[in-house]
């Protein structure tokens, strides 16, 4: 009686970890809030799961949790040449899931399995909470007759997230979708996965997005590419996806307007010296001129090798928005809205450089594990970093932690499995 019991009990232990997980994941569409709690929930899952020393000998056999944590002890160094040690404090505090996560992970009983199953509840949640959004939307729309409550920021609105975000987690959730529709052979399944690319078209083009467009373009290449057929079947495809997005694009005026800065950049505005309180930036020149001026003003100032330190990042870009009258037109206090060059900035080239080499090391990895959502995952990482200071935000951070720790630690536990199975 008694064995049975601890056997129902570890039993609930492993399921509650799992559904703690997937909670975290989930609550990435929701406000900050709501996630928070999650990840308190996940922790506590993980203490309850067994006992410390247990814990400690299983993380020694992986290896794979040192990327990101290493990352982490970058930041952590960081504090010993920064100024305002206060607010490097509060930075590494908010970036602790990069080392939480990988080492709950490495020491807990997440089998590939769970992992996939709690990746698949990310993954319809994505569809389901799109959904909720597009109806919303619809509501409001009826109420105010403004077309711009279905797009960009108003869609959004509700959940407290910025577009990018919710598109790098909606991206995301559709890749692990349209993969189970396929391996599980589901009936009719061309017709579903049809249904799902149109609607998540639909989708891209109300969160207005060019980065996660792009982004999605590129895995929808990848696939194309990467499934079986004639060369000529791929490129009629690949052709078919050029321009139904086009014209999806050119459909939406908000989408298309969203649009013209990057057919039309001017670029002349990113070499001046002094802005105007009412400088007509454009997404892209604005980004363009963040690191310009970043760059410019760490190899003038000797921060070129370690950066600034883990708290300066702000006190320092204000300096040279200020500078260059960026202040005039309320930009104190803006991340530089290029993870590279944010990383730059207080890290230097050294921290730039761990940040490709692990970078690069995800898309190695999960080209040897064939793993087509890593890869996916790699993709949109690599290309929102180009435009959002992704790891400047609890949203950000949460997704990259917890998304990298998962995809590398499992992996490598599978990996290991089937050889032993060997």
């Amino acid at each position: 009686m008694g064995s049975e019991k601890i056997t129902f009990f570890n039993k609930y232990r492993d399921d509650f970890i799992l559904y703690a997980l997937s909670l975290v994941l989930i609550t990435l569409f929701l406000p900050i809030n709501f996630n928070s709690i999650a990840i308190n929930v996940f922790i506590l899952s993980w203490l309850l799961q067994s006992n410390f020393i247990k814990k400690i000998r299983t993380i020694k056999i992986s290896k794979s949790n040192w990327f990101l944590m290493g990352f982490f002890l970058l930041y952590l160094v960081g504090l010993l040449y920064t100024a305002n040690s206060k607010e490097g404090l509060k930075y590494i505090v908010r970036i602790l899931p990069f080392f939480l996560f990988p080492l709950i992970l490495a020491s807990s009983s997440i089998t590939q399995l769970k992992k996939e199953k709690a990746l698949l509840f990310f993954g319809y949640s994505g569809l389901v909470i799109s959904l909720i959004l597009f109806l919303i939307s619809g509501y409001n729309y009826l109420h105010s007759r403004d077309i711009n409550c279905f797009f960009y920021k108003e869609f959004t609105k509700l959940e407290e997230l910025h577009p990018v975000y919710f598109g790098m987690y909606y991206v995301l959730s559709v890749v692990l979708v349209l993969k189970n529709i396929y391996k599980n052979n589901v009936k009719n399944k061309q017709v579903y996965m049809g249904i799902l690319v149109a609607y998540s078209l639909v989708v891209l083009m109300l969160i207005s997005s060019k980065i996660i467009i792009l982004a999605a373009l590129i895995l929808g290449f990848y696939a194309i590419f990467r499934t079986k057929g004639l060369k000529a079947q791929k490129l009629i495809l690949s052709i078919l996806l050029i321009v139904t997005t086009s014209l999806a694009i050119v459909f939406f005026s908000v989408t298309k307007e969203r649009f013209s800065d990057v057919l039309k950049p001017n670029l002349e505005i990113v070499f001046k010296d002094k802005y105007a309180y009412n400088e007509n930036f454009s997404g892209l020149t604005l980004r363009l001129v963040f690191s310009r001026l970043a760059i410019k003003h760490l190899i003038e100032d000797n921060h070129f090798l370690l950066g600034v330190g883990t708290g300066d990042y702000k006190d320092y870009t204000n300096e040279f928005y200020v500078k260059h009258d960026l202040h005039r037109g309320k930009y104190l206090n803006y991340n530089l809205h290029n993870q590279y060059t944010q990383t730059f900035l207080s890290l230097g080239i050294f921290g730039l450089i761990y940040l490709f080499f692990m970078l690069g090391s995800f898309v190695k990895k999960s080209i040897i594990y064939e793993d087509p959502v890593f890869l996916s995952f790699a993709v949109i990482i690599l290309l929102v970093f180009l435009t959002e200071s992704v790891l400047q935000v609890h949203k950000g951070i949460v997704f990259f932690a917890l998304l990298s720790s998962l995809f590398l630690i499992n992996n490598k536990k599978m990996k290991n499995d089937s050889k032993k199975q060997g």
